[in-house]
């Protein structure tokens, strides 16, 4: 399977938006294409050292980990993003990274019976 990078023709290492292409092209697939697309946009973020679009990647994992009800998988894979940031938690990623954590929390907590 060409990866979105591939599809558009575009060099990974030279561009900055790669990890963002590779996050949005699974919503054309099926899930288990997502879920390798969003490994791949992590590799590619942190390839680049971009914090950012590697927290949105994980975010996007998480997401399509809490459907599957996958939510002890998403939570660490959220957590272990998330919790390399020391400041910048008012930023809207950062806010939305919370806030899917907690929710997922909350889901784990519900299903282990607490």
């Amino acid at each position: 399977m060409a990866s979105a990078a591939d599809l558009a023709g575009i060099d990974v290492f030279d561009s900055l938006e790669e990890p963002d292409l590779e996050s949005i092209a699974p919503w054309f697939s099926d899930e288990t294409a997502a879920e390798g697309c969003f490994r791949q946009a992590i590799e590619l973020a942190r390839h680049q050292q971009s914090r950012a679009w590697e927290l949105r990647a994980a975010m996007s994992l998480a997401r399509l980990w809490q459907r599957q009800g996958r939510r002890s998988e998403a939570r660490n894979a959220l957590e272990a993003v998330y919790g390399a940031y020391t400041e910048g938690f008012t930023t809207p990623d950062l806010v939305d990274a919370n806030s899917l954590l907690a929710s997922l929390t909350e889901s784990s907590a519900v299903a282990n019976g607490g």
